[in-house]
């Protein structure tokens, strides 16, 4: 099992809290606030980006399951993202 680094920790922890909270989409420059970060174009960048990647991390737990060969794992892909 793969933890995520701290940054991505907090991200989703923003994200989680708003949505156990009952509000919907949330822009990256609230979630920069959030965390304290400064909201310049930069910092905004870049937490958008992690947020990206943190909620593909999620997704790609959610379908991963245990192989049948020796202890590695597969991941599913959902079929409206299969090329």
């Amino acid at each position: 099992m793969t933890v995520l680094a701290l940054d991505y920790q907090r991200i989703l922890g923003v994200l989680e809290e708003r949505r156990s909270a009952g509000k919907g989409p949330v822009k990256a420059k609230e979630i920069a606030a959030e965390l304290g970060l400064e909201t310049t174009l930069a910092k905004v960048e870049g937490v958008r980006s992690k947020a990206r990647r943190a909620g593909r991390a999620r997704v790609a737990r959610t379908f991963r399951r245990p192989s049948s060969e020796g202890g590695r794992t597969t991941c599913d892909t959902p079929a409206s993202r299969r090329g």
